[in-house]
């Protein structure tokens, strides 16, 4: 009449194990460093890079919904929303590849300068004393 009981009880008195306890110390070690990054990027076939100045790139720069969401920090349905709304003047994508919208940074730039110069129109005038 043998029952599993006996092998249950066995296992209960192990001693919990710490994570990677069944390897060698030195092979541990080495498996728990950081890797070291390299200092430059990889250069890879087809990689552009002019080399002198960065206002280039951000001409071709394009952001993605998720990326315009994370930008302002609103949800997709207010991106939404901001497209529909005349008033707020979003810009629309500037590029669709199947269910995907493309934003150029400039587009945005430009944008966000426009809403601080129209709120700084808006702070002049309720600072203006009543005539």
């Amino acid at each position: 009449m043998f029952s599993g009981l006996t092998n249950v009880r066995h296992m209960s008195k192990r001693k919990p194990q710490t994570p990677y306890a069944h390897i060698g110390r030195a092979h541990r070690e080495r498996r728990l460093q950081v890797p070291r990054l390299p200092t430059s990027p990889p250069e890879r076939h087809g990689d552009r890079w002019s080399g002198d100045d960065g206002d280039d790139d951000a001409a071709r720069k394009f952001l993605t919904g998720p990326q315009v969401c994370l930008r302002y920090a609103i949800t997709d349905m207010s991106l939404w929303r901001w497209l529909r709304d005349p008033a707020l003047n979003f810009p629309p994508p500037a590029m669709r590849i199947r269910d995907r919208r493309y934003w150029l940074l400039t587009d945005l730039l430009a944008w966000e300068r426009g809403q601080l110069q129209g709120e700084v129109a808006v702070d002049c005038d309720a600072a203006a004393p009543p005539i």
